[in-house]
């Protein structure tokens, strides 16, 4: 049996395909086995993988909605990386800034094939909650970036959203389970609901620091900076602020995904009791 790594991705891919197109998978898993030479296999799995990713996995307004606002929200996000890493050059001669931009863009390309193999499992009756996980995923994103304003300013109380995060990751759980009737479709939707939170809070954080040299600057970042002995304090910033962005895109979606699956599970239990 072929075990290389072109056969083990595809393997992987066509494991992740809905029911109905479970025997493509295993016609192109067949055809594969009958390639030879390393290129001619990378390129036919290139081309299986495209072809999962750009097929029509739901046809209905919402599931379209939310594949093309993970699709959009993920290209905005390597946009944003770009333009960063070109209009601060000091950025690039940081430790390890490659390593940290080859694993954001892994973590953004694995969230939106996710989000493409979500929606495309999903039944007809659970599309019709993928309105909560836009909803939520938005919410969850605005909680997590007062969190962030609360830090450097006085107007917002820094407890009050740091309360509601895990409030709302549980409550979006608990709506998506009691409304889909399934701790399955809890979770489903609030898969999507944390990969679209995680982007769009990524998109506002990084944005902002990329557009204004990271300003406003706090007292401890300006403390920080000439402790650094770095030369600009704008590049500072904006380094500073795509590490946080970085760990913020890797943190909340898996926060939000583990407390609101706690949400769906419950909810879920105490409906069958």
């Amino acid at each position: 049996m072929t075990t290389d790594l072109s056969a083990q991705v595809l393997a992987a891919a066509v494991r992740l395909l809905p029911a109905h197109q479970a025997e493509w998978g295993r016609a192109m898993v067949a055809e594969l086995s009958h390639l030879h030479g390393r290129g001619r296999r990378r390129r036919f799995v290139a081309g299986c993988l495209r072809a999962i990713l750009l097929a029509p996995q739901a046809q209905d307004g919402p599931g379209r909605s939310v594949v093309g606002v993970v699709a959009a929200a993920t290209l905005g996000c390597v946009g944003l990386v770009a333009y960063g890493l070109v209009h601060y050059p000091g950025v690039r001669t940081g430790a390890g800034v490659w390593v940290a931009v080859a694993g954001c863009l892994a973590a953004l390309a694995t969230y939106l094939v996710t989000a493409v193999v979500v929606v495309g499992r999903l039944t007809e009756s659970r599309r019709a909650l993928l309105p909560i996980a836009l909803l939520g995923g938005s919410a969850v994103a605005v909680l997590w970036w007062l969190v962030g304003v609360a830090a450097t300013s006085s107007w917002v109380p820094g407890v009050l959203p740091v309360v509601l995060i895990p409030l709302g990751a549980l409550a979006l759980g608990a709506a998506a389970a009691w409304r889909g009737r399934s701790a399955l479709a809890g979770r489903q939707v609030v898969l999507l609901a944390a990969l679209l939170a995680g982007l769009l809070l990524f998109l506002g954080w990084v944005g902002a620091a990329v557009l204004t040299g990271g300003q406003p600057y706090d007292p401890g970042l300006v403390r920080d900076f000439h402790a650094s002995g770095a030369a600009d304090l704008a590049t500072y910033a904006v380094d500073d602020d795509l590490g946080t962005g970085m760990m913020l895109l890797l943190l909340v979606p898996l926060l939000t995904w583990a407390l609101g699956s706690v949400g769906a599970s419950v909810t879920t239990g105490r409906r069958g009791r």
